[in-house]
């Protein structure tokens, strides 16, 4: 038997549950660790029609993270290469969402679902 079959009857394997981005915390003065699902679960719950598709689930998630994180300063960090810090580029955190977006996507399906291996 493979250990593909009994392994998750061994162990409850919790599905990942969060997803974090980077922000920059003007009042200390350093960067976190921000988990967007919370948001994501709220607006989700608002809804009169919820998304049950993936695709569906996915266009939400991506409406929605596009509208709250997209160009506000607030959720903008400048990242620049090292050591030369020649060349900048500007992220915020829909930019880190949407490079992840599948990965969210997953998650986010797993919690509303209530899913474990």
């Amino acid at each position: 038997m493979s250990v593909r079959f009994w392994l998750p009857a061994l162990f409850k394997i919790k599905i990942m549950d969060k997803f974090n981005v980077i922000i920059y915390n003007p009042n200390t003065k350093s960067f976190e660790y921000y988990d967007i699902i919370p948001f994501l679960l709220e607006t989700y719950n608002k809804l009169d029609q919820k998304p049950t598709s993936w695709e569906d689930i996915k266009n939400f998630i991506k409406k929605e993270c596009q509208y709250k994180f997209w160009g506000r300063c607030e959720y903008e960090l400048i990242l620049s290469d090292w050591p030369t810090q020649k060349h900048e580029e500007k992220w915020d955190i829909y930019h880190q969402i949407i490079m992840n977006i599948d990965v969210v996507t997953y998650i986010f399906i797993n919690i509303l679902t209530n899913k474990t291996l």
